[in-house]
């Protein structure tokens, strides 16, 4: 992590007694875990050093000791090589965090890409593999084949639920029974109404025991115009029953075509033609192409006021890679006691596929 440079100072003479040095007040990218202030080193360019000194850095402690003759008197020749090439090394190294520091940005400097999808395709039915639609390699949009399983049992299955969802369905459109009750009940009511008619007219033309029976009648026949109806209604839920079966059978018939669940690039087939494979079993690893994970570490002291969704972009460590941009989508509210940091991961933009899971790089928060 690369935090804010306060200044940079260089300062030359090319007086043959006046020494070249370079305070670095910036901080150098941690390696290892370790952290070194730069600060607290000079770049001293010449002869100060005395003739066993095999290195131009020294700290504050031995230039503080070093006696003033060390610092005036004349360069080097064989440590002139070393000090230019150490001088050039911190610049290169620390001249990027003054350039975030002074445009407001914070950076990551070491974060790997991953796929923000990735998917092990699994079968959703038992069977022979069939055929291989997708190869590796292959770039697939949502819900397009990738492989095919064995389907004839599953054809006849969905076939004999549709037979089956016609007869049901025939069945609870049969009114026959409920017709029949109807009519007979209404032939029952007809006897019974005569039946008054001639007692209103004719005093004991008809005996109470007929007249009874013939209610008994009307009654009865109401009953079984009622369960006919209560029978078709049943029917009618048969029906539904039978439709459920066929929904179901054309499903399964369905999951024996594996379909890819998002788009992306086949990157494994682990099925191959004429296996048997299971519920479950994985025959495909599926990875999107278009957007990709950018995942750190983050010290949490530089934390402070950075919130998700603010806009980042990626820079690769190798030469040729586009400057992809993206969002911050995550930060963990777990921070580690030991290193005292916490992970975060950006959502980036791929349209060009040029990124690859696996490269890494430095991520800036634009602030």
């Amino acid at each position: 992590m690369l935090h804010k440079s306060k200044s940079w100072i260089l300062k030359r003479c090319f007086e043959p007694r006046v020494p070249l040095a370079l305070p670095v007040h910036a901080v150098i990218p941690a390696q290892a875990g370790i952290q070194l202030r730069a600060q607290d080193i000079w770049i001293p360019a010449c002869a100060g050093m005395t003739e066993n000194a095999t290195c131009p850095v020294y700290s504050d402690k031995f230039r503080n000791s070093c006696p003033e003759r060390h610092w005036q008197s004349q360069w080097h020749p064989r440590k002139q090589g070393c000090v230019v090439s150490t001088l050039f090394f911190f610049l290169a190294c620390c001249w990027p965090a003054a350039q975030a520091a002074e445009s407001g940005t914070l950076v990551i400097d070491s974060v790997v890409l991953s796929p923000l999808q990735v998917a092990e395709v699994s079968a959703q039915q038992t069977g022979l593999v069939r055929e291989i639609v997708a190869e590796e390699g292959a770039v697939v949009r949502t819900g397009e084949v990738l492989v095919r399983l064995d389907a004839r049992q599953a054809e006849l299955d969905l076939a004999k639920a549709r037979i089956e969802r016609d007869q049901a369905k025939a069945q609870a459109n049969n009114r026959i029974k409920v017709q029949f009750a109807e009519k007979a009940l209404e032939v029952a009511e007809a006897e019974l109404r005569r039946s008054q008619e001639s007692i209103d007219q004719f005093a004991k033309s008809i005996s109470q025991s007929q007249l009874d029976v013939e209610r008994l009648t009307v009654e009865k026949l109401g009953l079984e115009r009622q369960q006919a109806e209560h029978e078709q209604n049943l029917d009618r839920f048969a029906q539904q029953l039978k439709e459920q079966e066929l929904a179901a059978a054309e499903l399964r018939l369905e999951q024996h075509a594996v379909l890819a669940p998002f788009a992306g690039s086949i990157v494994l087939v682990r099925g191959r033609v004429g296996e048997w494979v299971e519920l479950g079993t994985p025959v495909a690893r599926l990875v999107a192409v278009d957007k990709l994970r950018a995942e750190g570490f983050w010290a949490v002291e530089e934390i402070q006021g950075v919130l998700v969704d603010t806009e980042v972009r990626f820079h690769g460590q190798q030469q040729g890679l586009p400057i992809a941009k993206g969002r911050l989508r995550f930060i963990s509210p777990e921070m580690d006691p030991v290193t005292r940091q916490v992970r975060v991961w950006a959502e980036l933009e791929n349209p060009t596929g040029k990124l690859r899971s696996g490269q890494q790089g430095r991520l800036e928060i634009v602030r």
